[in-house]
């Protein structure tokens, strides 16, 4: 086979890679399938069927897949696996350029880590432990990083375009900020304000994408419910 097929098997088996990786992430399954055999590497794999930024957010998301897989094989109690993915996933984030929109993957990814012990430290009647207040911190961060990007993505594409396989990173992100708005306590009105306004951005967003994801419409309404509750 010619350089040409070689090229285009290899981007067509990592983009199935890709999809199957983040939607077994989305629903909490294992993953399917292994990566394909050959790498796939920007510099020797890009195609003239694609713009550099194309190209390059690609095989950055499909770098970032890679990564994914291991997240829902991992148990919470296995620090040192836990801790082995948040170095591969800040080494893969810190290699991004700037205002790279594919960043919204890196903290969905880091909610899905860290909401388990974030959701579990509003049940503890006791002071969390230190695991678990690094999680609600990081659960923070990354929530205030979405909220920023699904806004600059809705100004630069508007949200009918947003991905279908990132829905689940507006309801996760939205489920936390729930979680964090009963955390704030009523004497920090600005931080209950600003919370409040990511809350009704992930509303808004998720309507917006029901304009081409109507799967989007059931997430909104059992959101709603949720926010309501």
């Amino acid at each position: 086979p010619n350089q040409a097929n070689i090229s285009s098997h290899t981007w067509y088996s990592w983009s199935v890679f890709a999809q199957e990786a983040f939607s077994a992430l989305g629903s909490g399954r294992p993953n399917q399938m292994p990566p394909p055999v050959i790498p796939i590497d920007y510099s020797t794999e890009h195609s003239r069927d694609y713009s550099s930024v194309e190209a390059e957010t690609f095989v950055r998301s499909c770098k970032l897949a890679v990564i994914a897989t291991q997240i829902n094989k991992n148990r919470r109690s296995d620090s040192s696996g836990f801790a082995n993915l948040q170095l591969q996933l800040d080494a893969w984030y810190n290699s991004l350029p700037h205002g790279s929109l594919v960043r919204q993957r890196y903290w969905w990814i880091l909610l899905r880590i860290h909401f388990p012990l974030y959701r579990r430290s509003q049940s503890n009647n006791s002071s969390i432990g230190s695991d678990e207040d690094q999680s609600v911190n990081m659960c923070n961060r990354a929530t205030e990083n979405l909220v920023q990007l699904f806004a600059e993505f809705d100004a630069r594409y508007t949200l009918r375009y947003f991905p279908e396989n990132l829905l689940q990173a507006i309801t996760l992100c939205g489920d936390t900020l729930l979680l964090e708005r009963n955390r704030s306590p009523d004497s920090a009105p600005e931080k209950r304000e600003k919370v409040e306004e990511g809350i009704n951005l992930c509303i808004r967003s998720l309507r917006a994408v029901g304009e081409t994801w109507t799967y989007a419409l059931s997430l909104v309404a059992e959101f709603q419910a949720r926010v309501a509750g």
